[in-house]
């Protein structure tokens, strides 16, 4: 009886845990069709009071735009400007010819980025700061993701809705 109840809530913990993961906002750019899936931020606190707190971003998007970029960046406030790396999640199998698999994020470079991929962009620890940010994305909005076309436009997705996931405390 103990073990039909146990794998009861265990089904019903895994039910409710993919209706959550399920109720993803997406948020679409005005006109280019690119869609983020999930838009994530969590801080990592140091052991020490000397250390510095870091802020990693996770936008996870899928590219239904024909241009292709040539960089990206956040810019998450007025001041301050992050180097973006771009990764596309891959099937790997667990081992040689198991039918299970694990998803493996496999970074590219951003002129490698076609229409209909699933990318994931995840911040540089370094926050670059104004010194290397554009004049003319200085004047742009806040909240936003920028990218870089080969014609040297900059194009904007701006994010609606950022989760805070909880901190991570280092000892």
């Amino acid at each position: 009886m103990r073990i039909l109840s146990f794998s009861l809530c265990v089904t019903l913990a895994l039910i409710s845990a993919n209706s959550v993961t399920a109720q993803k906002t997406k948020q679409t750019s005005s006109g280019s069709g690119i869609v983020i899936t999930e838009a994530t931020s969590r801080r990592t606190l140091p052991g020490r009071r000397e250390g510095e707190i870091s802020t990693e971003y996770r936008f996870q998007m899928t590219w239904n735009s024909k241009t292709v970029p040539m960089s990206f960046y956040w810019k998450p406030n007025q001041k301050d400007w992050v180097l973006l790396k771009v990764a596309r999640p891959e099937r790997t199998p667990m081992f040689p010819g198991s039918p299970d698999y694990r998803l493996v994020e496999r970074f590219v470079k951003p002129g490698e980025v076609h229409q209909g991929d699933k990318l994931i962009l995840t911040s540089e620890r370094h926050n670059h700061g104004s010194s290397i940010m554009p004049a003319a994305a200085k004047k742009m909005s806040a909240n936003a993701i920028y990218y870089q076309t080969k014609a040297n436009t900059w194009q904007i997705i701006p994010i609606k809705k950022l989760t805070n996931l909880p901190d991570i405390v280092l000892p």
